[in-house]
């Protein structure tokens, strides 16, 4: 958790917001949040708690929301009231952007590139996102190889791994580093499926479409995206895990 991002988004709230605003934002984003049904909803309270589930479904997504309603607000302020107000609410500005820059920093990306010819850049940003899941990670590409287990490798949390039934779709060597990638005490399922063709990353019940297989992160331009109306996308893929045949 970053303290600094919590004291700096209570700060906002107590200045910008009332419970009613910051719990209907919440129900629209799907973030559930129990100090703000506290009787009388302390906003320290309140800040820690999105802080401490940012990368847990939508949080990110709602504390961006109320960062730029903030700063629209801030900016009415400003320009509206009076001389000693507009002082105060001129002070809270740099407050809302370096709130955006600790969020920035503080929570698994929405999205992530890298250019073509950067495997070692790649792979590191890779395993950046991926070493933020505290759920279990569902990975699905329909190619996978040595490559996938080493953007894999710094996981602590079990992995699921839905992969093609293509006879390239795993590549020469894979099974001698799944099982030394298990012997190390990662806990892996495999699994092969039929017409896989997008790439996905699931965890902390977030979704991401990935634009390239891991294996082969830098070597050509790697992208993913986060995918937040996702919820057909989750059901489509678990029906393929459920039917999918166990390898090796």
């Amino acid at each position: 958790m970053s303290p600094e991002l919590a004291l700096k988004l209570t700060t906002i709230l107590e200045a910008y917001f009332n419970a009613d605003t910051v719990r209907d934002l919440a129900g629209l984003c799907e973030v559930e949040l129990d100090r703000l049904y506290d009787q009388d909803p302390r906003w320290l309270a309140v800040a820690r708690e999105m802080v401490e589930q940012l990368d847990q479904g939508n949080t990110r997504r709602l504390v961006d929301s109320l960062l730029e309603l903030a700063e629209r607000r801030n900016d009415d302020a400003v320009t509206h009231t009076t001389w000693e107000r507009q002082v105060y609410h001129q002070g809270l500005s740099p407050v809302i952007q370096e709130a955006r820059k600790l969020l920035e920093s503080s929570a698994a990306p929405s999205e992530l590139t890298v250019a073509a010819g950067s495997p070692f850049s790649a792979k590191s940003r890779v395993r950046e996102l991926l070493e933020s899941a505290t759920t279990e990670l569902f990975l699905v590409d329909p190619y996978v190889g040595v490559g996938t287990l080493d953007c894999l490798r710094g996981l602590t949390v079990s992995i699921r791994l839905l992969t093609g039934q293509h006879s390239n779709s795993i590549d020469p060597g894979f099974d001698r580093a799944l099982a030394d990638f298990g012997a190390e005490g990662h806990s892996i399922e495999v699994r092969r499926a039929a017409r896989l063709h997008d790439r996905h990353l699931l965890f902390n019940d977030r979704c991401w479409l990935v634009g390239g297989s891991l294996k082969d992160a830098g070597k050509k331009a790697f992208n993913c995206i986060e995918i937040t109306d996702k919820g057909v996308i989750v059901a489509d893929l678990e029906a393929k895990w459920q039917a999918a045949a166990a390898y090796p």
